[in-house]
């Protein structure tokens, strides 16, 4: 293995990993890997252009490319999603009624429904099956609910 390594030239393996990251953004659709994956490339590039130089060379061209294409791509994407006025479906669901499917017992999640979807709860309170919640906040998979005002 090691000698199948020795063999590769550097600029092929910095092209490997840049495709492999430009794969997995098509996944994410965060846009931070294909930012990673622009910074491989560019190591790449310069491993090609410059086959003699140390393998630094290209790591640190990589390192710095990938620096600058984070920030300011982070703050491009901020930028995009406000101008479109985007809101993910998940976000969206915050302050949206939901029935709670599974009693909620703090600590243990339960299960709400808010339309379509399903998604694990947790709450202040205990809720039991059938309860009518208002979604406060999410986090990756799990949202807080609390009971609606009355009024």
């Amino acid at each position: 293995m090691q000698s199948f390594l020795a063999s590769v030239p550097l600029w092929a393996i910095f092209f490997g990993l840049a495709v492999a990251l430009l794969a997995l953004e098509m996944l994410s659709l965060t846009f931070d890997l294909l930012w990673l994956g622009l910074a491989a490339l560019s190591g790449a590039f310069i491993a090609w252009l410059f086959p003699t130089a140390a393998m630094w060379v290209p790591t640190l061209t990589s390192i710095g490319v990938a620096l600058v294409l984070l920030y300011f791509g982070r703050r491009w994407a901020q930028k995009q999603r406000k101008i479109n006025h985007y809101v993910s479906e998940a976000d969206a669901l915050v302050g949206r009624e939901a029935e709670v499917i599974r009693a909620i017992r703090p600590p243990q999640l339960g299960l709400i429904r808010s339309g379509n979807e399903t998604w694990s709860a947790t709450a202040a309170h205990s809720l039991e099956m059938g309860q009518r919640v208002v979604i406060k906040s999410r986090s990756a998979t799990v949202v807080t609910v609390e009971m609606p005002a009355e009024g």
